[in-house]
C-alpha cells in the first residue's frame, strides 16, 4: 500500500512539474519586455525614467487588481475540466472576458484624466508632462491585455501551460522590437520617445489578440472551447460567481502590493544605502517568488480539476505534492543567497569600491532574510493555491490584510524603530508578517478541507 502511495506522490509531482515548469518559464520571458523597455527609457534621460517608473506603477496596480478576475476564470475552467463539463469551460471563458472588458472602461478614463493624480505626487512638471501622455497610450493598452488575459487563464485552467510559454516565447521578442522601433524611431518611423514603449506594447498586444484568438478558434481547442459562442445574451449566475471569487482576490493582491509600498518608505527613512540596498535584495526575491507563484498557480488548478472529478483524496495529495516542491525550490534559493550574496551584489555594484561598503553590508543581510522569508512565503502561496481551488477567496482576503497591514506593518514599525534596528528591522517585520501569513493560510486550507463537500463546488449550467 505505501509502494502504491508513493507511486501516486510520484506520478502527481511529474504533472504538476508539466504544468508549473512551462507557466515559470513563460512568466520570466514577460518580465524581459519590462527591463528592456526600462533600459531604453534610460537612454532618455532621467526625466523619462522617472515618469515611466511613475506611470508603470499605477498600470501594474490596477493590472494586479485585474488578474484577481483572470484567476477566477481559472478556477471556473478547471473545475469544469475536471467535471467534462465543455459548455461551462465556454460560458466561464466568454463571460470573464466581458467583465474584463467592462471593467477596464473606468481605468481608461481614469487614466485620461490622471493629471490631478499626478500634480498630488508632488512630481516635478517634466516628469508629469511626460506621464500624462504615455498613460493616455498605455491606458487603451488593457483592452487587447485583456484579451490575451482571458486566453492564458483559459489555457491555463485547461493545464495547457505549454501553449502559455510558447505563446510568450512568440510574443515577448516582437514586444521588444516593436518597443526599440517607436522609442527611437527606426524603420521610418518618427522617434516617439518615452510614448515609445506605450505604442510598442499597444501594437504587439492588439495583433497578438487578434492573431491568437483567430488561431485559437481555428483550432481543435477553439472548436471544443469556442469564447465568442457564449458571450451574449449575459450569463448573470456566471459573472456573479466570476466576480465573487475575482474581487476578493483583486483586492489581495492590490492591498498586499500596498502595504510592501508603505514597508518601502519606512526604508527610505534610513537613508538612500538602505533603500538601495533593498533593491538589489528584491530584485531576487521577486524572481524567486515568480517560481513559488507557479507552483501555486499549478496547486490551484490540479485541484479544480479535482473537484470536478470529485476526488477528495486527490486533493490532498497533490496539495502536499506542490507543497513539498515549492519549499524545496524556495530552500534552494535561500541557500543560494547565503552562499552566493557576493556574487549577487556584485552584478549591481563594485565590491571594491569603499563607498559601497554600507551598502553591501545591508543588502547581505537582506538577501539572508529574504531566503527566510521566501521559504514562509512558499508555504502560504500554495495554501493559497488551495483555498483558491476550493473557491474560497474571501477569507483569504481577510488573513491576508491582517497578516500584510496587520503584522507586517506593525512589527516593521516596532523592531526598526522601537527596537532601533533600521531597516534590519523593516525586512524582520516584513517577513513575520510572512509567516504569520503562511500559518494562518495553511490552518485555513486543512481546516475547510476537512468539512467541504466538493459536489456544492461546481457549477451547473
Amino acid at each position: 500500500m505505501r509502494k502504491r502511495e508513493f507511486t501516486l506522490y510520484i506520478q502527481d509531482a511529474k504533472h504538476s512539474l508539466q504544468l508549473a515548469l512551462p507557466y515559470i518559464a513563460s512568466k520570466i520571458i514577460n518580465r524581459s519586455s519590462g527591463f528592456m523597455a526600462t533600459l531604453f527609457t534610460a537612454r532618455l534621460g532621467q526625466d523619462s525614467l522617472a515618469a515611466i517608473a511613475i506611470s508603470l506603477r499605477l498600470y501594474i496596480i490596477v493590472a494586479i487588481f485585474l488578474t484577481g478576475f483572470t484567476d477566477a476564470i481559472s478556477v471556473l475552467v478547471s473545475h469544469h475540466y475536471g467535471a467534462r463539463q465543455l459548455k461551462g469551460i465556454s460560458i466561464s471563458s466568454a463571460q470573464g472576458l466581458l467583465l474584463a472588458l467592462f471593467l477596464s472602461v473606468p481605468i481608461i478614463i481614469l487614466f485620461y484624466y490622471s493629471a490631478p493624480l499626478l500634480k498630488w505626487g508632488h512630481l516635478s512638471s517634466a516628469v508629469i508632462n511626460l506621464s500624462i501622455p504615455y498613460l493616455h497610450v498605455l491606458g487603451w493598452c488593457l483592452v487587447p491585455a485583456q484579451i490575451l488575459n482571458t486566453y492564458e487563464a483559459l489555457l491555463i485552467g485547461l493545464g495547457k501551460t505549454r501553449l502559455v510559454l510558447l505563446i510568450s516565447i512568440l510574443q515577448v521578442p516582437f514586444e521588444i522590437l516593436f518597443i526599440y522601433v517607436f522609442v527611437f524611431g527606426k524603420l521610418g518611423l518618427p522617434a516617439c520617445g518615452l510614448q515609445g514603449t506605450a505604442y510598442g506594447y499597444l501594437t504587439i498586444y492588439i495583433l497578438s489578440a487578434i492573431l491568437i484568438s483567430i488561431v485559437f478558434h481555428s483550432s481543435q481547442l477553439g472548436h471544443r472551447y469556442s469564447v465568442f459562442k457564449h458571450l451574449f445574451p449575459f450569463n448573470k449566475k456566471y459573472l456573479l460567481e466570476i466576480i465573487r471569487l475575482g474581487a476578493p482576490m483583486g483586492v489581495m493582491k492590490t492591498l498586499e502590493l500596498s502595504a510592501i509600498t508603505v514597508l518601502v518608505f519606512m526604508l527610505g527613512y534610513f537613508g538612500s544605502d538602505v533603500l538601495a540596498a533593498h533593491q538589489i535584495a528584491w530584485q531576487y526575491f521577486i524572481v524567486m517568488l515568480g517560481v513559488v507563484f507557479g507552483f501555486s498557480q499549478t496547486t490551484s488548478v490540479r485541484i479544480g480539476h479535482y473537484v470536478g472529478m470529485n476526488k477528495k483524496t486527490a486533493i490532498k495529495r497533490t496539495f502536499q505534492t506542490n507543497m513539498i516542491l515549492s519549499v524545496m525550490a524556495a530552500c534552494f534559493f535561500a541557500l543560494c543567497y547565503l552562499a552566493f550574496s557576493k556574487w549577487m551584489i556584485a552584478i549591481d555594484l563594485n565590491l571594491h569600491d569603499p563607498r559601497n561598503a554600507n551598502l553591501i553590508h545591508y543588502a547581505k543581510i537582506f538577501l539572508m532574510i529574504s531566503g527566510i522569508g521566501l521559504i514562509f512565503n512558499s508555504v502560504g502561496f500554495i495554501a493559497m493555491g488551495g483555498l483558491r481551488g476550493l473557491k474560497d477567496t474571501r477569507i483569504p482576503l481577510i488573513l491576508s490584510v491582517i497578516s500584510f497591514w496587520g503584522a507586517s506593518l506593525f512589527f516593521a514599525y516596532y523592531f526598526a524603530f522601537k527596537l532601533h534596528l533600521g531597516g534590519v528591522g523593516v525586512w524582520l517585520g516584513f517577513t513575520a508578517g510572512i509567516i504569520i501569513y503562511a500559518i494562518i493560510m495553511l490552518y485555513r486550507f486543512n481546516h475547510l478541507f476537512k468539512r467541504i463537500n466538493l459536489s456544492t463546488l461546481l457549477m451547473h449550467e
